[in-house]
C-alpha cells in the first residue's frame, strides 16, 4: 500500500476515533448544551439589545443570562415549592379522604346510574393516574445535587452561547460537508421554529396554565398548582387545551354546590384563559413558521418519554429542524 494512503487512512482511523472519544465525554452535558443553546436562541434579541447599549459582548451576555435566570427562577421557585406540598398532599393517606377520594365519592353514584358496574373501575383509574401524575410532577420540581450541576453548567454554556455564539456558527458552516447556503438556510429556519415553537406555543401554553392555577386558587379548586402545571400540557391539545382541566375543575364546585365559584370560574375560563390564545398567538406564533398544536403536542410528550425532562425541548427542537429540512427540500436541494 501506498504511503500516503496509509497515512490517510490511518489519519481517518484517528480522527473517527478521537471523535467517538469526544462524544463520550460530552453526552453528560448534552442535555445543558441543548437547552443552553435553545435559550440562546430565544433571548438572543435582549443579548442585542444589551450589545447596542453596552458595546460588549461580555457584559451583554452576562446581563442577557441574569435577565432569564430572574425570568425561570422567581416563577419557578413558587410554583415549584406548590407543586411538591399539593403532590405530597395530593392521596393524603395519612388524614383519611384525600381531594381525590372526595371527588371520586361525589361522583361514583351518578356514574354507577349511566354506567353500571363501571363506576369502582373507573374510580381505580382515576387513583393511579393521580398518583402517577403527583410523583412524576413531584419529581420534575424536586432539587437534587443533579440537577443543580445541570443548570449550573446550562448557565456556563448560555454565557458562552451568547457572546461567541456567531464564531460557533460560522465554524459549525465551515465543518459541515454541505454548502454553505443550504447550512446558513437551514440554521437560519430553524431559529424560526425554535422562535415559534419555544416563545411561541410553549410560552403559551405556560402562560394558560399559569392563568388556569390562579383561576382555580380564586375559586377554591384543590390542588391549583398541581392542576395548573397539567393545564400546561392540555393547553398544547388543539381545540379542547385547558378545557381539558377547567371543565372537570367547574364539574367540581357544581357537585359540591359551591354555584358562584362554579359560575366565577366559567367565566374565567372563557374570558382570561381562553382569549390569551387569540391575542398572543398572531404575535408570537405568526412571525416563525407555523407547526400545527397537535405536532407540538406529540413532541413535547414523545420528547419527554424519550429524554425525560430535556424531552420537554429536545422534542420540540426536533420536529422544528425536520419543518427547516422539509422547507429546504421543498424549495429543491442540490448537491454543490
Amino acid at each position: 500500500m501506498h504511503p500516503k494512503s496509509v497515512q490517510r487512512h490511518f489519519f481517518y482511523g484517528l480522527l473517527f476515533l478521537v471523535f467517538v472519544l469526544t462524544v463520550f465525554i460530552f453526552v453528560p452535558f448534552i442535555s445543558s448544551l441543548i437547552v443552553a443553546a435553545t435559550f440562546a436562541v430565544v433571548m438572543q434579541p435582549v443579548y442585542k439589545k444589551f450589545v447596542k447599549t453596552f458595546k460588549h459582548r461580555g457584559i451583554s451576555a452576562f446581563l442577557a443570562s441574569f435577565v432569564l435566570i430572574i425570568l425561570l427562577s422567581v416563577p419557578l421557585s413558587f410554583i415549584g415549592r406548590e407543586v411538591i406540598i399539593q403532590t405530597k398532599n395530593f392521596t393524603n393517606p395519612d388524614q383519611g379522604v384525600s381531594p381525590v377520594a372526595s371527588l371520586i365519592s361525589e361522583i361514583e353514584a351518578p356514574l354507577e346510574k349511566i354506567l353500571p358496574g363501571g363506576a369502582e373501575q373507573i374510580s381505580e383509574y382515576i387513583v393511579k393516574f393521580s398518583g402517577t401524575l403527583g410523583d412524576n410532577l413531584g419529581a420534575i420540581f424536586s432539587g437534587t445535587f443533579h440537577t443543580f450541576v445541570f443548570f449550573g453548567i446550562t448557565l456556563f454554556a448560555l454565557f458562552f452561547f451568547f457572546k461567541d455564539g456567531e464564531q460557533f456558527e460560522k465554524t459549525l458552516v465551515k465543518l459541515s460537508p454541505l454548502g454553505d447556503t443550504y447550512d446558513n438556510e437551514i440554521l437560519g429556519r430553524l431559529k424560526r421554529a425554535v422562535n415559534s415553537v419555544i416563545r411561541g406555543s410553549l410560552t403559551i401554553a405556560l402562560i394558560q396554565g399559569v392563568l388556569t392555577g390562579v383561576g382555580l386558587a380564586i375559586f377554591g379548586v384543590p390542588n391549583p398548582a398541581l392542576w395548573g402545571s397539567l393545564a400546561f400540557f392540555t393547553a398544547l391539545v388543539p381545540s379542547v387545551g385547558t378545557s381539558l382541566v377547567l371543565g372537570p375543575s367547574i364539574l367540581f364546585l357544581f357537585i359540591n354546590e359551591q354555584f358562584f365559584p362554579a359560575l366565577g370560574l366559567t367565566i374565567w375560563s372563557m374570558l382570561i384563559v381562553g382569549l390569551i390564545d387569540n391575542v398572543l398567538n398572531p404575535y408570537l406564533v405568526g412571525r416563525g413558521v407555523n407547526i400545527h398544536p397537535l405536532f407540538v403536542l406529540l413532541s413535547v410528550l414523545g420528547g419527554l418519554s424519550v429524554f425525560g425532562p430535556i424531552g420537554f425541548i429536545v422534542g420540540p427542537l426536533t420536529i422544528s429542524l425536520l419543518y427547516a429540512l422539509l422547507d429546504i427540500y421543498k424549495i429543491g436541494f442540490k448537491i454543490e
